[in-house]
């Protein structure tokens, strides 16, 4: 019995050997060592530590697990990054049941457990691109810079083009799919959605978009046993919301030969993408000063008081004040004073500041001070900010706006700002109100005249006249005279 026994054992040894050697391809033990497909779970009858993979699979490796895709925001290149966020979510797409493309891969609707994870140690704003007064800008000038074109392919530009008036920054936000269980090798897709401020902000690409992920079937070769395992082999994030129910792409020539790094798909779909683009309208507020009247000095300064309100906290806007910081190409002028010192004409002194910060209230105050012919632009408010602009006229006359022209037909203005117009531009827009669709040019003209008492110049002239007349006469008189007695004698 006891021999037997001892048979039987040897038997079985022999078989698991046999089947080791063979690689069986049956139930297969995930390795508890293995850091690439570490074991979930384990399950009834397994070995312990081990975890069965039921139908040939697993849960994917730990490799290739985020996907990163980046935020572009464009605004003028005299405004500063301002300070907003763009909210993202990812959910499965609408596919109603899994169908085998023309490229044999399979196609799923996405599965949960997709997170954002910028990497730090909190998951809070990881779902938000962010951006702030300070980040580095960039010009859009000098060709269309290599980011704006996806780099697997030509003809995947994701629409910003090249423009010397205007500059970007860029944010980027990360997709976790390491707590992902799929099934099956294919492609599983998704649907990413932008949620953007209102106001100044305007979509230049779709706000929703399709993302595909490319999992593939993985064997490894361990201590001398098979594991096999799903891992993800790429990703396309597309520029628009893919309505197709197949994949219809041409390849690259990818070195997994599933396409997932394709040129661009074929007509009808959507290309390939690497984020979304915002643009952020805004324009400049040009204020100018003017006097007029032969009372009227042309060296007195005038304080000018600009508000601010319904602004983001925190953004800074950039005032062009002296010749040097204009840039007339993009609707900045000034040629105002950096320091002013009181004149005999100027009771007023100051600095005139070329930064102003939106403090608590999404508000800022700040006092110019301009002289005749001078003007001063604050650079780059958002669509829909309020602005309002006072001044101290003092003993002057004040009249919102100037006009092209005085009076007598005169030119008054002394700022060029439409080169279309030929000559001088009236600054003629409202001293309060909201940044709409253009630049807004106001300002003020101050006028003082006085009355000159002409008829004292009459009283002078007329017995000047007289004693002329009677000089004269006298003179005359006395020759007549002489002569008279040289003719008698």
């Amino acid at each position: 019995m006891k021999k037997r026994r001892t048979f039987i054992t040897a038997i079985a040894a022999l078989t698991a050997i046999s089947m080791g050697m063979a690689g069986f391809s049956g139930t297969v033990w995930a390795d508890p060592e293995d850091p690439v497909n570490p074991p979930a779970s384990s399950s009834t009858g397994s070995p312990a530590g081990a975890t069965a993979i039921t139908g040939g699979y697993g849960n994917k490796s730990g490799e290739n697990t985020t996907f990163t895709f980046n935020k572009y925001l464009i605004f003028d290149k005299n405004a500063r990054v301002p300070n907003t966020e763009f909210t993202f979510s990812i959910a499965p797409a609408d596919i109603e049941t899994a169908h085998l493309t023309e490229q044999n891969v399979e196609l799923y609707k996405g599965l949960d457990g997709v997170v954002f994870n910028d990497g730090d140690d909190t998951t809070a704003n990881d779902d938000k691109a962010t951006f702030t007064e300070g980040m580095t800008a960039t010009a859009k000038n000098g060709g269309t810079p290599a980011e704006f074109t996806n780099n697997k392919g030509a003809g995947a530009s994701i629409g910003i083009t090249d423009d010397a008036s205007e500059k970007y920054a860029v944010d980027s936000v990360t997709l976790d799919f390491s707590a992902v269980e799929f099934k099956e090798p294919g492609v599983y897709r998704y649907t990413v959605t932008e949620t953007a401020p209102t106001g100044a902000y305007k979509a230049e690409t779709e706000t929703q978009r399709t993302l595909d992920v490319y999992v593939i079937d993985k064997q490894t070769v361990k201590d001398g046993s098979t594991y096999t395992e799903l891992e993800i082999e790429g990703y396309v994030l597309y520029d628009k919301l893919m309505t197709e129910a197949a994949l219809n792409f041409d390849t690259d020539g990818a070195a997994t030969g599933i396409g997932y790094n394709q040129s661009e798909v074929k007509s009808g779909n959507g290309k390939k993408s690497s984020g979304f683009v915002n643009s952020y309208e805004t324009h400049n507020l040009t204020i100018g000063k003017e006097v007029s009247g032969n009372q009227a000095s042309r060296d007195k300064y005038f304080a000018i008081t600009v508000e601010i309100s319904n602004a983001t906290v925190g953004d800074k806007y950039t005032v062009a004040v002296e010749k040097s910081d204009e840039d007339t190409a993009n609707g900045v002028f000034a040629n105002a004073d950096a320091a002013v010192l009181a004149n005999a004409a100027t009771t007023v002194s100051g600095t005139n500041k070329k930064e102003l910060e939106v403090g608590s209230g999404g508000s800022v105050e700040e006092t110019f001070y301009l002289h005749d012919g001078q003007y001063i632009t604050i650079c780059g408010l958002g669509k829909g900010v309020s602005y309002e602009v006072t001044e101290a006229a003092e003993n002057y006359t004040s009249t919102n706006g100037i006009e092209k022209l005085d009076a007598a037909g005169r030119p008054l203005s002394s700022l060029d700002w439409d080169s279309a117009s030929g000559g001088n531009d009236a600054l003629a827009d409202l001293t309060e109100g909201s940044i709409g669709g253009a630049d807004i040019h106001t300002g003020f003209t101050n006028s003082r005249s006085g009355a000159i008492p002409t008829g004292v110049i009459l009283s002078v002239a007329a017995p000047a006249t007289i004693g002329i007349v009677v000089v004269a006469g006298i003179i005359y008189l006395v020759a007549k005279r002489r002569k008279d007695d040289d003719s008698e004698e």
